[in-house]
């Protein structure tokens, strides 16, 4: 039995839980809201209500119309898809990476990307993450709190796999480099292998970054899929703008 389910509207979306369980996790949910007051990279919070008596929470929020990240990037079901120019994917992935920096500067790391929780609306010129379960939020005095139970291999770093004890704000670098890999090539940097225990390892094989690449972007992607995530630029931002700079140079 699912702990939430949904109700769309033509301007609203609403999530209700239907057990404890349900609430614990629309719980989590609201607190990333708050952290998150103010991005605009986030739906609007319309209306929220916590557990009373017999009644479950529930959260309302604004209904995002448009392409899915992997719409636009025309990724498939078997994380393969379109290899992109730069030129058509580049406007993309800067809105993609200036929301994830934006939720670090915020304190909040997002994790377990899945593609369709990522809208890239032509209206608004800027991505909105609609699901924010899936969020590990809030730093104190150096740890993390809130972790995923989602899981989306595809997306995850190496230390994700380890626990939150291993976490730091370069995921999201690992991550943004996973998805511009995708765009650019039509396929994942490294062996897509399951269940869990298979992409594990497969961040422990050699990298398989795309040979159709430029040697100067294949380098940076090295770099920012390194292993130990202080080799990493040190955000999704950097990232990109450095990837451009291979590129438009």
């Amino acid at each position: 039995m699912k702990s939430t389910s949904i109700e769309f509207g033509s301007d609203s979306v609403v999530k209700y839980s239907t057990s404890k369980v349900g609430d614990r996790r629309l719980a989590s949910e609201l607190r990333v809201y708050e952290a998150l007051e103010g991005s605009p990279h986030i739906p609007r919070l319309i209306n929220a209500t916590r557990p009373h008596g017999t009644e479950h929470a529930s959260l309302e929020i604004e209904r995002i119309y448009g392409q899915t990240i992997g719409e636009n990037l025309a990724i498939g079901p078997n994380w393969k898809g379109e290899a992109h120019s730069w030129g058509k994917s580049g406007n993309a992935l800067r809105q993609y990476a200036e929301a994830e920096t934006d939720f670090l500067d915020r304190n909040v790391l997002y994790l377990d990307l899945a593609m369709d929780h990522v809208f890239i609306p032509s209206y608004l010129q800027r991505a909105i993450f609609i699901d924010l379960e899936c969020s590990l939020i809030d730093r104190e005095e150096g740890s993390w709190r809130f972790s995923s139970s989602r899981e989306t291999y595809e997306t995850m770093s190496p230390e994700e796999f380890l626990g939150l004890g291993n976490l730091t704000e370069r995921v999201a670098t690992y991550r943004t480099a996973v998805m511009a890999h995708l765009a650019l090539s039509g396929r994942l940097p490294f062996l897509r292998l399951l269940p869990k225990t298979g992409a594990e390892l497969a961040r422990v094989l050699p990298l398989q970054i795309s040979s159709d690449l430029p040697e100067d972007t294949a380098q940076l992607f090295h770099a920012a899929l390194e292993r130990t995530p202080g080799k990493r630029p040190k955000s999704p931002a950097v990232f990109i703008e450095a990837l451009a700079r291979t590129y438009e140079s």
